[in-house]
């Protein structure tokens, strides 16, 4: 993943930092789920 962010060239840090940044977003605005976003049996919790 990191070599497709750094063919981007100079500045990619801060891209990868932004991509991040919207996923969490998109995560506590329950957008999207992730992993940690389910109990045992795969209920949301």
């Amino acid at each position: 993943m990191a070599k497709f962010y750094r063919a981007n060239g100079r500045g990619y840090q801060a891209l990868i930092n932004d991509v991040l940044n919207a996923h969490e977003q998109l995560r506590l605005a329950k957008v999207i789920e992730g992993i940690e976003d389910k109990g045992p049996s795969g209920e949301p919790v």
